[in-house]
């Protein structure tokens, strides 16, 4: 067992039951470096708890900031920020400074949906780790989106109403005209030919991973959802994967996967 494994048996869960943040989900992400989907912060801004520091908007609009730019990735993935941990040359290390200050998700989630229109799907939680108030919060990246910059902080120029901040790799940008574009076919299908190579690489890649490839019908995606299938998106964006069709279709089609062992 790692030694981050050993150490999170320890965490406190009351706080993951009421924001659908569980402790058992910080585990596999301290095994991965920083990403489009993952962010490492060695702790909240520096001044965000001091009312009276001149930066304490600039703080706040960090903040603001790095979540939003998270949620507009092109990524199907939920993405993660993690607070209290750095991510120093591929090995994770407990930030040594004590955060005395608590977060919860109810405060956060009346702060961001005064900044950030639409409000991004999230979940927050804190745990007590190596000494240091550890915080995850994970954003479930769904429609509707970009989620735009709706008022300045305060005095902070930092942020600025009308702006689409964007995680390409690992940092965060304002949304250039490219960017604008692939965000918004995000919500167009991407549709493949039933025997093109496409399919067959995708059906390849879910074999690899012990799926197996089917096509749905729109109107039953849920259902085969509560089965435990999974949408197939075009990788590295939010298109979900479509059968192309010559003919007029009442509803299009959709590439999930399964389980092999699916019966």
């Amino acid at each position: 067992m790692s030694h981050f494994a050993v150490q999170l048996c320890t965490l406190s869960h009351a706080n993951t039951r009421r924001s659908g943040v569980n402790a058992s989900d910080l585990t596999p992400l301290l095994h991965s470096s920083e990403s489009v989907d993952l962010e490492y912060k060695r702790t909240f801004p520096r001044d965000y708890f001091d009312k009276n520091s001149e930066r304490y908007d600039d703080a706040r609009a960090e903040v603001i900031k790095d979540v939003a730019a998270l949620a507009n990735a092109q990524s199907p993935r939920p993405g993660h920020l993690i607070y209290g941990i750095a991510d120093d040359n591929g090995r994770r290390r407990v930030h040594p400074e004590r955060r005395t200050h608590a977060v919860d998700d109810a405060t956060l989630r009346d702060f961001f949906r005064r900044f950030i229109e639409p409000m991004p799907h999230f979940a927050y939680g804190e745990f007590e780790y190596g000494g240091q108030l550890v915080g995850l919060l994970r954003v479930e990246r769904v429609m509707p989106y970009p989620h735009v910059i709706r008022a300045r902080v305060d005095r902070s120029t930092t942020i600025a109403p009308g702006q689409v901040w964007i995680r390409k790799g690992t940092q965060n940008t304002v949304a250039l005209s490219d960017d604008l574009q692939a965000i918004y076919k995000g919500h167009e299908p991407y549709r493949i030919e039933s025997e093109s190579e496409e399919n067959k690489a995708l059906a390849a890649q879910a074999r690899e991973r012990g799926y197996e490839t089917i096509w749905v019908s729109a109107s039953l995606v849920e259902v085969k959802e509560r089965e435990g299938a999974q949408l197939i998106y075009q990788p590295g964006t939010r298109r979900r994967v479509a059968r192309a069709s010559h003919f007029p279709e009442s509803e299009p089609s959709y590439m999930m996967q399964r389980p092999s062992r699916y019966r």
